[in-house]
């Protein structure tokens, strides 16, 4: 049944399939677009010759709103990226530890590698190269950044 009948488009003039919810060209919703036959040209042309905002070679909302989300997002990126190398500097002018990443201050430190408890464990099993073995990375740091959740090390 739907195969010979089309929608079109009351605000376009876009031809849809007769299943269509939206329009995707102008993104009209759908809900009272007439059900013409694939075969009547005449009513076909006379919808589309009466819509108020004709297609006639525009591009679709959809084409313009990416261009448009592009251009922000772009601009948005650059603005981003001069703000975090500022940051940055800053932050090594000033002596603070910040993240290499996105230049945030907020950081948190946590105590890598051995202790005394591995070095027991490590001693009791293997001996001696098992207390060595046990206190190996002891003074190393493992840093994160509260902002972005990078992970790096001093």
């Amino acid at each position: 049944m739907y195969d010979e009948y089309i929608k079109i488009c009351l605000n376009c003039g876009d031809r849809l399939l007769a299943q269509a919810k939206k329009c995707p060209f102008c993104g009209e919703k759908a809900k009272s677009f007439p059900l013409v036959n694939r075969d009547d040209q005449d009513k076909i042309e006379e919808t589309i010759n009466s819509v108020p905002n004709p297609k006639n070679g525009k591009e679709g909302k959809w084409v313009q709103n990416l261009e448009d989300k592009a251009k922000i997002w772009n601009n948005t990126s650059q603005k981003k990226k001069g703000l975090i190398t500022e940051r940055k500097q800053k932050a090594q002018e000033d002596g603070i530890a910040h993240c290499p990443k996105c230049g945030s201050t907020s950081i948190s430190a946590q105590k890598k590698g051995g202790s005394i408890f591995k070095a027991l464990i490590g001693g009791a099993i293997i001996g001696p190269i098992g207390l060595l073995a046990g206190g190996i990375g002891r003074n190393k740091m493992n840093l994160y950044c509260m902002k972005c959740g990078n992970k790096f090390r001093t």
